[in-house]
């Protein structure tokens, strides 16, 4: 068996690499710690997206559309859409009479909260069960949507609570026949206003997280008590706090009148970047074979037997003696100009190299570390998707 011997003074850090199984080890250095503005990593709540829905009805299908009792169905709605004047009269006749031609489908479009009027949106077409086959080939006519936030009693307007119209011809994937996509289908109605003076008024303002990696306790806490600081510059007292592993909430001062001008002094405030280390993790995707390990891993004393290799860490160094003697290594001089450059990288890089472990062992190796305890950070396994 072969014997390699990985030296380390202490414990080791590992910093920013990424693994594949083209490149090997890819070393990467962080940049020199720099102010971040907030808004690179925190969004506040009038920036969600919110979801319009309603009913329609698809037409144009070749006998892939809605059959018996649910053609019936389509056909009603159809009818109704015709004495609305909504749609053409002679094109709505030509249309509904062949069975299988129409198929009522749900709407659904993703707006921002602070939307505009007359703005457009792409918009999801799902067949609404009736038997649809496809929906290839359909064309969507007007439907309109509204916002499930909405409230509504019995007398309330529906037409004056609609947000806006989808219309046109769908976009089919061959894998999924029964669902579409409109772009830009989906247009504001004019008329169509947020709910400005409702979120000015807003008695505090609720902050969400954008970096999962970054949803921690000690993380939040910092961003906390960067907001507080920043603040307690104009007399305010701990107007911040945590809410949540991702949210963070800020009480609106009295003397602010528009919350969401507050919301965006908020966003413009920065934060030392060196106080919101994420905390340490290892990724691995076997799907793209790819392999990322965070810049604060350390690795404590092992030994690993790789297809017949072994890799020792030992921690601390033995002393040198005869049979054991120290071996100097060439120093790696580090990319990002800092004063002391990663001998310990570089060491553990030349023995990645020389020894040619695939990428998919060494995720299997870290896994193992990982499960003696050996490594001190989160081994997190993604699919492609994620």
């Amino acid at each position: 068996m072969t014997t390699q011997f990985l030296r380390i003074r202490s414990i080791i850090p590992v910093m920013v690499g990424a693994w594949t199984a083209l490149a090997g080890l890819l070393v990467v250095h962080p940049a020199q710690a720099q102010d971040v503005l907030l808004q690179n990593i925190l969004a506040s709540e009038f920036e969600r997206p919110f979801t319009v829905s309603g009913i329609g009805v698809v037409v144009g299908l070749e006998g892939t559309g809605d059959t018996g009792a649910n053609f019936a169905a389509a056909r009603i709605y159809a009818e109704q859409l015709l004495r609305s004047k909504a749609v053409d009269e002679a094109d709505t006749l030509n249309a509904i009479l062949k069975e299988g031609s129409i198929a009522l489908v749900s709407v659904s479009a993703r707006i921002p909260t602070l939307f505009g009027g007359a703005q457009t949106y792409d918009c999801q077409v799902t067949a609404a069960g009736g038997g649809t086959e496809s929906l290839a080939g359909g064309t969507l006519w007007i439907a309109p949507l509204r916002s499930s936030r909405l409230v509504l009693d019995a007398d309330a307007d529906l037409e004056a609570n609609t947000i806006g119209f989808a219309e046109g011809r769908l976009r089919v994937e061959v894998g999924t026949p029964t669902r579409g996509v409109i772009p830009g289908g989906f247009q504001l109605a004019d008329a169509a206003a947020p709910l400005w003076e409702e979120f000015r008024a807003l008695p505090s303002v609720i902050f969400d997280l954008q970096i999962p990696a970054y949803r921690s306790a000690v993380t939040m806490r910092r961003l906390v008590e960067a907001i507080n600081d920043e603040l307690l510059e104009d007399g305010f007292i701990d107007l911040a706090r945590m809410i949540s592993m991702s949210q963070i909430e800020v009480m609106v001062p009295e003397n602010e009148e528009d919350a969401f001008l507050f919301a965006g002094r908020i966003l413009g405030q920065s934060i030392d970047f060196r106080n919101m280390e994420p905390p340490a993790e290892i990724r691995w995707n076997p799907a793209t074979e790819v392999l990322v390990i965070s810049g604060n891993v350390k690795i404590s004393s092992a030994v690993v037997s790789v297809k017949g290799i072994t890799i020792q860490s030992v921690v601390p160094e033995r002393p040198a003696t005869l049979d054991n003697p120290r071996i100097e290594t060439e120093r790696f001089i580090a990319m990002s100009g800092r004063e002391t450059p990663s001998l310990t990288l570089a060491t553990l890089k030349n023995q990645l190299d020389q020894l040619q472990i695939p990428t998919r062992d060494q995720a299997a190796v870290l896994r193992e570390l990982f499960n003696l305890g050996a490594i001190g950070a989160r081994f997190i396994q993604v699919d492609l998707d994620s």
